[in-house]
C-alpha cells in the first residue's frame, strides 16, 4: 500500500459525531493540506475499478461505502439500508398479553428447529474445511459463484420467512416476560443459553443466545454442519 492510502484511513479516524458533510470539507481541507486533493478519497474506487472484481451478488451499501469512505461516517443511514425491514421492527413490538417465558421459548424452539431442517435442506452438502481454508486466504470469487450455485434460494427464502415469523412471535410473547436466571441447555435445535442482566460473556457453539442486558461479549466462531 502507497502511503497516500494511510494517510487517508488516518484522516478518516475522526469523531463520528461531526455532521456528515462538516466532515467531508474537512477531510477534503486536510488532504489539499497534504497536496493529495478530493482525489484522494477516490484511492480505494480506483482500486475497486482497475485492480480488482467485486464479488457476485456484493450488497450495494458495501461498495458505494467502498467507492466513498466518507459515506462510512452515517452509521444509521447504512444500518436503515443494510439490515432488513422486518428486523428493524424487532424492537418496536408491542408486548403480547398472557404468554409466561417458558411457554414461549419452549414454541419458539420448535419453531426454529423447523427453519432450520428447511435450511439444511437449502444447501447443498459441501467441504466445509476447504470452504474455511478459502476464506483464510481471501476467498476468490470462484469460490463464491461455486457457494452460491450449490444454494436453493426458494428454500433458504422459506427457512428465512420461518425463521423472522417465529422470532417477532417469540420477541412480543417475552417482552415484559420475567427472564429466568442465567442457564444454558441442549434442544432440539442445539445449545441454548440464557444470559442475565449484567456484563456476559457468551463463548461460540450456542444456537441461541437470549440476553436481557448488559455490556456483553460474544466470541464467535465459524458454524459447521
Amino acid at each position: 500500500m502507497s502511503p497516500r492510502f494511510y494517510w487517508l484511513a488516518a484522516l478518516l479516524l475522526v469523531p463520528m459525531a461531526v455532521p456528515a458533510q462538516d466532515l467531508r470539507s474537512r477531510v477534503r481541507a486536510d488532504l489539499d493540506a497534504r497536496g493529495l486533493g478530493a482525489d484522494g478519497l477516490r484511492i480505494i474506487s480506483n482500486v475497486i475499478e482497475y485492480d480488482s472484481s467485486v464479488p457476485p451478488r456484493a450488497p450495494p451499501v458495501v461498495t458505494e461505502t467502498l467507492r466513498d469512505p466518507l459515506v462510512g461516517s452515517d452509521a444509521s443511514a447504512i444500518f436503515a439500508r443494510a439490515v432488513p425491514a422486518d428486523f428493524q421492527t424487532l424492537g418496536r413490538l408491542p408486548a403480547a398479553a398472557g404468554t409466561d417465558f417458558d411457554t414461549a421459548l419452549e414454541r419458539y424452539i420448535g419453531e426454529l428447529a423447523g427453519a432450520q431442517a428447511e435450511l439444511m435442506g437449502a444447501v447443498a452438502p459441501f467441504d466445509e474445511d476447504a470452504l474455511l481454508a478459502a476464506v483464510d486466504a481471501g476467498l476468490p470469487v470462484r469460490h463464491v459463484v461455486a457457494l452460491h450455485r450449490s444454494v436453493d434460494l426458494e428454500r433458504l427464502a422459506a427457512a428465512r420467512e420461518i425463521f423472522v415469523g417465529a422470532t417477532r412471535q417469540f420477541v412480543a410473547a417475552v417482552r415484559n416476560a420475567p427472564i429466568p436466571p442465567p442457564q444454558r441447555f441442549e434442544t432440539a435445535i442445539g445449545t441454548v443459553v440464557i444470559g442475565g442482566p449484567g456484563n456476559d460473556q457468551h463463548a461460540s457453539g450456542a444456537a441461541l443466545i437470549i440476553d436481557p442486558g448488559g455490556d456483553d461479549v460474544y466470541q464467535r466462531a465459524p458454524t459447521r454442519a
